[in-house]
């Protein structure tokens, strides 16, 4: 068992060996350069979203079926219709999605809300202007 014991520290030999001095025996010092406080506002940009892939599969069938019937629309009339309705549901969610964005109310969720909605939360509940030193 003394063997296995001794191999194992023997790994940990080489990293304090070759580690310098200066970073092994100094302890890590906080200076506090800026003031301990937040800011009464965040900036306003729009978070970027992954491209939406709404509504591929009813328009690759749709594709495959116009590719096969030499594009004639008559002959593909149900997957039209398929895609047509998917999009038309699409745009509906994403108009509902928008007109919640634009109201003045707070999401329950600090991920749901916009720049404008946190600077507006921020403004009824301002930070302490007094400055704590440490």
């Amino acid at each position: 068992m003394t063997k296995l014991t001794e191999s194992l520290n023997a790994v940990r030999r080489p990293i304090r060996k070759f580690t310098p001095p200066t970073y092994r025996d100094k302890a890590a010092v906080f200076r506090q350069i800026a003031p301990g406080r937040l800011r009464n506002y965040t900036g306003e940009r729009e978070q970027t979203a992954k491209p939406a892939r709404h509504c591929q599969p009813e328009l690759a069938t749709m594709l495959q079926c116009l590719k096969s019937h030499d594009f004639k629309e008559d002959l593909c009339s149900k997957e039209i219709v398929a895609f047509n309705s998917c999009f038309d549901d699409f745009k509906r969610r994403v108009q509902a999605k928008e007109e919640l964005k634009d109201r003045s109310v707070v999401g329950l969720s600090i991920w749901s809300m916009t720049g404008k909605q946190k600077n507006q939360l921020l403004k009824r509940f301002p930070q302490p202007t007094k400055t704590y030193k440490q």
